[in-house]
């Protein structure tokens, strides 16, 4: 099975654009980003929602099952359950990177 980190970089490749393009589109370093696609590191909530934004499937990339939404002819993001579904999985992975990192705190301790 894939990871997030491969899923990710799946979909930079899918848009047409390089890591290090996309990296500065979503406003880390190219080393940051580095670290996601090899899965050393866990993107936060604001990094997918920019990647959202670019066209990025975020769903696709947390659950590895593509999403059936399409933009509008305006550009207009998608709108109603799906995304609704789609923002609260990043919440919820967000809580849950955060709380393995406290984890992961607490036994250096």
């Amino acid at each position: 099975m894939s990871s997030v980190g491969k899923r990710l970089k799946e979909e930079i490749n899918r848009l047409g654009l390089k890591s290090n393009k996309f990296s500065e589109l979503v406003k880390v370093s190219s080393r940051t980003q580095s670290l996601y696609e090899n899965d050393h590191r866990k993107p936060d909530s604001g990094y997918f929602q920019i990647a959202s934004e670019l066209g990025i499937d975020v769903h696709y990339v947390l659950t590895g099952e593509r999403t059936t939404l399409v933009e509008s002819s305006t550009g207009e993001p998608p709108a109603g359950d799906a995304l609704l579904s789609t923002l609260e999985l990043i919440r919820k992975y967000t809580e849950t990177a955060i709380n393995l990192r406290k984890q992961q705190l607490e036994k250096k301790d």
